[in-house]
């Protein structure tokens, strides 16, 4: 797990390094250009800032900064806050003037890997509407500037490309470059030579881009054309993406069996035949952030899953069991959940071969024996979970029971199939409490129709609280918004307060701001939770998240890690 931890953090801090790097020359626009024009139609994806002080600026209004700004000493200069003011402060007037006019898009045209090292290909492309003397001088200044600070030197070396000149600068490692090339008034940035050439290439009209591509189109109309993030993954992305998640979520002795491999071509069949791609936008709406995703599917498949997936339109119940010191928890709202899971599979084995469905089998039969496995058929219409923490091993499961009398014989048998010990039986806080063998294991108890499933120390705590406050009575939980039964499968609530707390306080830092963490947490934690729900519509899968701020935490993060 820390492997798997270690490589996503790579691939985080990179894709967003060409971002960082193009920060002191990005913001407002004006005539807003369609950026796909400029990304090559066989990249991976792309996601674009229509206009970041604007984004900086509905972010310095939304409820969530409202109640936490006067915690943190923060007071902004008009429209962006302090934080992001400090990166304006170190550019002249024109390149002001540059910067409020500017767009950009990150680029992904693929991933590399080499052993445990990942490596996205990148490149930030930046229509800056100036001219190219202009943004030539600006560029001829800052680049060296920020080549010192990726690689403390400035190696420089020129290669020319189709007529367009590429700078490159590097350090002591030859393979980390940043390349740089400029077309009238567009600059090009990126970590290798293959990105920048598709980009030029694409600029110059020599190839396709991705304004041509239909499902694109189609998605921008599905979750907002004017949004200020929006982000694209092709279909064949999607199927790349997943062969290189099975890759990064392997170990080194499943490499070497060929496992790996198998698992990345049921992978890559089942994208290609399930998927047209992933949309993703970003905006503000009632001074809250709204984040919408869809998972475009092909039309057959998402016409036969709809009979399947049928939502149960009863208002959730679990709810009432989840104890107010949950960090987060989710709802799983669907009839007959074994039944569903069963239709889902019959429904994507027969869209792809016969290798790839026996081990898609395989693979919903571990989930079924993990999650559903000790009820089987006697699970209801209502599953549930919580975590106290952010690991996997904490979460608690709360599964609604047709005959309570049946699960309870059909958990003790999952139970003691566990370690090959009898089950312990014990009463704790009133209840009886069953756990798989003598030591922290897994534990179960019942709650009249309703099974409690986590591991041993989670569930005694659990336990503990029965008589304490539920989540539904907390105030950051009272008046939340709430989907119509008819349409959420799946609804999921989390906590802001540390991302929320650490953003504030990285801001008042960088501002220079002087405040009281403690004061600063406690307001954070005052914050609505965020919510979020999963659908199925005609178009596929649809995510909708509604949160304090949105993707800017993990923004700020990032930008702080590299200046």
């Amino acid at each position: 797990m820390q492997l798997l931890t270690r490589k996503y953090v790579l691939i985080g801090s990179m894709a967003m390094l060409l971002a960082a790097a193009g920060g002191w020359l990005y913001a407002g626009r004006t005539k807003q250009s369609d950026i796909a024009a400029y990304v090559p139609a066989s990249a991976l994806g792309f996601i674009e800032i229509r206009n970041w002080p604007d984004a900086a600026r509905q972010l310095t209004e939304t409820k969530g900064w409202r109640h936490l700004a006067p915690s943190y000493n923060i007071s902004g200069i008009p429209g962006v806050p302090g934080y992001f003011s400090s990166f304006l402060q170190v550019l002249s007037s024109s390149e002001s003037a540059v910067l409020s006019r500017s767009q950009f898009a990150v680029v992904a045209t693929g991933i590399e890997a080499r052993g445990e090292e990942v490596r996205p290909l990148l490149a930030l492309i930046i229509e800056t509407r100036s001219s190219s003397s202009d943004l030539g001088k600006i560029a001829a200044r800052r680049l060296p500037e920020l080549a010192r600070r990726i690689y403390g030197r400035e190696n420089r070396e020129t290669v020319e490309y189709g007529g367009v000149e590429i700078t490159g600068f590097s350090g002591d490692n030859p393979d980390r470059k940043l390349l740089a090339a400029r077309i009238e008034g567009e600059l090009i940035l990126a970590n290798n030579l293959d990105s920048i050439r598709a980009c030029i290439d694409t600029r110059l009209n020599r190839t396709p881009s991705m304004a041509g591509n239909f499902y694109l189109q189609n998605a921008r109309s599905i979750i907002g054309s004017e949004s200020g993030i929006f982000g694209f993954v092709t279909g064949d992305g999607v199927s790349r993406l997943l062969r290189f998640a099975a890759y990064l979520a392997s170990s080194p002795a499943l490499s070497r069996t060929g496992v790996i491999e198998t698992l990345q071509d049921v992978l890559t069949d089942l994208a290609s035949k399930a998927s047209d791609g992933i949309a993703y936008s970003s905006d503000f709406e009632n001074g809250q952030a709204v984040e919408r995703y869809a998972l475009l599917g092909k039309p057959d498949l998402i016409d036969a899953l709809k009979p399947i997936i049928r939502v149960n339109r009863a208002e959730p119940k679990l709810i009432e069991l989840v104890p107010d010191s949950a960090r987060e928890f989710t709802i799983i709202n669907v009839e007959n959940p074994t039944g569903t899971l069963d239709g889902i599979e019959t429904a994507i084995s027969a869209r792809i071969g016969a290798g790839q469905s026996f081990l898609l089998h395989q693979f919903l039969s571990s989930i079924r024996e993990v999650f559903i496995g000790a009820g089987g058929s006697q699970v209801g219409n209502e599953m549930a979970n919580f975590n106290y923490s952010n690991r996997l091993e904490d979460r608690i499961w709360l599964i609604t029971c047709l005959n309570s009398v049946e699960m309870e014989r059909r958990v003790l048998d999952y139970l003691s199939r566990q370690n090959k010990q009898p089950v312990r039986r014990e009463n704790y806080g009133g209840r009886e409490l069953l756990t798989s063998g003598a030591g922290a294991g897994i534990a179960a108890a019942f709650y009249g129709n309703v099974l409690a499933v986590g591991g041993r120390a989670q569930m005694m705590r659990f336990l503990d609280f029965e008589s304490k406050q539920t989540i539904r009575r907390l105030p950051q939980f009272s008046g939340r918004w709430m989907p119509a039964g008819d349409e959420a499968a799946i609804i999921s609530f989390s906590s802001v307060k540390d991302d929320s707390a650490a953003m504030l306080s990285t801001i008042a830092r960088r501002a220079g701001k002087s405040f009281d963490p403690a004061a600063g947490e406690a307001a954070a934690a005052q914050l609505s939770m965020a919510s979020s729900v999963v659908s199925l519509k005609d178009r596929g899968i649809f995510i909708e998240s509604r949160s304090a701020f949105g993707p800017f935490p993990l923004i700020v993060s990032i930008f702080d890690g590299l200046y």
